[in-house]
């Protein structure tokens, strides 16, 4: 099965290793070309979560929210 690659503007939840981290966002950036998977940039919404600054996180970490 292959994924849908999602685009900037797309509203996101992001999990970690453990259910401690998890968070809702939006994606800033996409990147594709260096790696062989894709690495999504997500600012997460409030300051809670890593002070509002944005991180990089692996496609497998990522999840579209569904609207």
């Amino acid at each position: 099965m292959v994924r849908k690659m999602m685009k900037v503007g797309d509203e996101v939840q992001v999990f970690g290793i453990d259910a401690s981290y998890m968070f809702t966002g939006v994606i800033t950036s996409v990147n594709h070309v260096a790696a062989k998977d894709v690495w999504y940039r997500v600012r997460p919404y409030g300051e809670g979560v890593a002070q509002g600054r944005s991180f990089w996180h692996r496609e497998s970490h990522v999840k579209k929210i569904r609207k």
